[in-house]
């Protein structure tokens, strides 16, 4: 079982992903790999949690947050918590690489899904990364 959390930068975003899987040839690879989707409000999270103790709060119950933020400033950023607290154990932190390409175009959008699920089939490989972009590329 594969728990995703997304940030309030990427809600919407990971509920489209999460459709893209169940209605298409990927259903049974997404059931098969057991993802559950998660919320701020599923957890009891405030949308103001600083990004540091979110990191925290995630690799202490496993969970795989994706976001869209990017933010490098301050000591609380997201971008500083990993590079000052990722470990070879750490889980990933799965960042949407494009949020244009992907409200612009669907090929984009199942390019996304179908990354997500490869990182998910392969999770162990990814630990330590500190940050994934998906996809990998940014062409339409």
């Amino acid at each position: 079982m594969h728990r995703l959390l997304a940030d309030v930068h990427a809600d919407g975003y990971l509920a489209t992903i999460a459709q893209i899987c169940q209605d298409s040839s990927w259903r049974e690879c997404w059931e098969d790999i057991g993802v559950e989707t998660l919320r701020f409000s599923d957890l009891a999270l405030k949308p103001t949690t600083p990004d540091a103790d979110l990191w925290e709060f995630c690799q202490t119950n496993h969970l795989l947050l994706v976001t869209a933020n990017r933010t490098a400033s301050g000591a609380d950023s997201l971008e500083q918590t990993i590079r000052e607290r990722n470990t070879a154990e750490s889980l990933p932190v799965i960042t949407l690489a494009n949020l244009r390409l992907f409200r612009t175009y669907r090929a984009y959008r199942e390019r996304t899904a179908i990354r997500l699920l490869e990182i998910l089939l392969d999770l162990e490989r990814y630990r330590g990364a500190g940050r994934l972009y998906i996809p990998a590329d940014a062409r339409a």
